[in-house]
């Protein structure tokens, strides 16, 4: 086998290369006695060598507001994208809570420059993307169709905005198959 080192963030747009993050993922958390049903926001993925990462925010940290403002009952969306997303350089103001520790903390973090992500370590061959690009591997034989007889696997990374239409990035991924 040979390893084959590709660099997938020639592909991003120049206006996407310019958006900054703090580092950070988070997903709504079902509340039953909200009106539209949407809690705090959670943490479920911290990039490395972040704001976010470097404020010892981890997996698992509530956030309940943004810059002063409750994220509860507004969707990911309007706070999350609106607020974490952005120019490089700009602030932002996290309120969290940490259930592990019965503690509420803040964090106030400078967007940075997306980092690259490197491909997982079992692949033969390596590949960084842009971080904010969200990963995806199947392995060949595919479960869809079995009859295809190569084995091996297909690393995807989809761009943001792959599914919105108004999009510049829209339907934009790349993938390398290892065969």
């Amino acid at each position: 086998m040979r390893a084959v080192t590709l660099l997938l963030a020639a592909t991003l747009p120049l206006a996407a290369q310019q958006d900054g993050t703090v580092g950070l993922n988070a997903v709504p958390i079902y509340n039953d006695n909200a009106p539209d049903k949407q809690g705090p926001e959670v943490v479920v993925d911290v990039l490395e060598n972040t704001p976010a990462a470097k404020e010892g925010i981890r997996n698992g940290d509530f956030i309940v507001a943004i810059n002063g403002a409750d994220v509860a009952g507004k969707t990911t969306g309007e706070m999350l994208h609106a607020n974490l997303t952005g120019a490089v350089g700009g602030e932002v103001k996290l309120t969290l809570w940490r259930e592990s520790e019965g503690r509420q903390f803040e964090a106030e973090l400078t967007r940075l420059a997306y980092p690259l992500r490197p491909n997982p370590a079992r692949d033969p061959f390596e590949f960084y993307s842009p971080a904010n690009w969200r990963p995806e591997v199947d392995e060949f034989p595919l479960p869809w169709s079995p009859q295809i007889s190569y084995r091996g696997s297909e690393d995807l990374v989809f761009a943001p905005g792959f599914d919105d239409k108004t999009a510049p990035n829209y339907h934009s991924y790349a993938f390398v198959w290892w065969l």
